[in-house]
């Protein structure tokens, strides 16, 4: 009985208008945020800040320039000394590319142009070919860094060569990596929420950091040995799109490379499907000097 009231009530739900959807996103929302502080400050710490020079950040980028902006903002922001290499597949949104141009060279960051868009299994390939660290983090463009994005995970590659990848918690992921508070608050958090929510989750997991994972990891940030990428030769012959990171997660597993989930690492992730959503928040921003804990996320940067 309690499943068919569910499953009607998701039915009505899906025919709401989308603004309406919207509204109670946003006031279930607000309920998850108790706690969590509107403005705040916080500081990368010296051991997530040391992880990065073992890192090449590798980000895949077509159109979505909300998103790209606000990815770009947490690089430069918590980076580091990280080698970030950004791939261009194919945009054709004329804003974004004079945008990644400025953007990239006011970091020395390294943007690799692509003629037409080949997918993200193609563009995370062709970013590869310019890693030169030992670990790489392929990261999606609608993606939000944070303080506690980077130790937890670099660790883990470095302290046992039979990890092949590791993947952090975040709020968006087809796999136990997703918390679901986060989830539902992922297109309302401000930059100090969400970064306040990382700090907060981060903490409690101290105990158990890291879990073995018998199946896959989620790509939307996903951390791999450079050895190991080689070894089963990256994402070739794995689908263009969605899926990928399923198939390469099975390459390694068959290679005999474990998976880990790195409990105290946070990066926030937006997800497929939420660009109506997120744009809503975009257009319902409340100024701040009326009600700060009304901004989205995607209007913050």
């Amino acid at each position: 009985m309690i499943h068919l009231l569910d499953h009607n009530l998701a039915k009505v739900y899906r025919q709401l208008p989308l603004g309406w959807q919207f509204h109670i996103e946003r006031s279930y929302a607000l309920m998850l945020s108790a706690g969590l502080a509107r403005r705040g400050h916080f500081a990368q710490c010296a051991a997530e800040r040391e992880a990065t020079r073992f890192l090449s950040v590798v980000v895949p980028v077509h159109n979505s320039l909300p998103f790209v902006r606000q990815c770009i903002a947490s690089l430069e922001k918590y980076c580091g000394y990280a080698e970030v290499i950004v791939v261009d597949d194919g945009s054709t949104d004329p804003e974004i590319i004079p945008y990644l141009r400025e953007a990239t060279d006011r970091n020395a960051w390294a943007l690799v142009p692509r003629s037409g868009p080949g997918g993200h299994s193609a563009a995370c390939q062709d970013g590869a070919k310019f890693a030169t660290r030992p670990i790489m983090c392929l990261l999606n463009a609608d993606t939000v860094l944070t303080h506690r994005s980077w130790a937890a995970c670099v660790d883990a590659l470095r302290a046992d060569p039979r990890v092949g990848a590791v993947g952090p918690s975040t709020s968006f992921a087809g796999t136990r990596q997703q918390v679901l508070r986060a989830r539902r608050c992922r297109h309302f958090w401000t930059t100090s929420q969400l970064e306040g929510f990382a700090a907060h989750y981060v903490q409690r997991r101290a105990a158990k950091p890291y879990v073995q994972i018998p199946d896959w990891l989620d790509g939307c940030a996903l951390f791999v040995r450079q050895d190991s990428w080689t070894d089963v030769a990256g994402f070739r012959e794995c689908r263009p799109h969605y899926g990928n990171d399923v198939d390469l997660s099975k390459k390694l597993l068959d290679a005999g490379y474990t998976l880990i989930w790195a409990r105290t690492a946070y990066i926030h992730h937006f997800g497929g499907g939420s660009v109506g959503i997120a744009r809503a928040a975009q257009n319902a921003q409340t100024k701040p000097q009326n009600d700060p804990g009304l901004e989205s996320t995607v209007a913050t940067q």
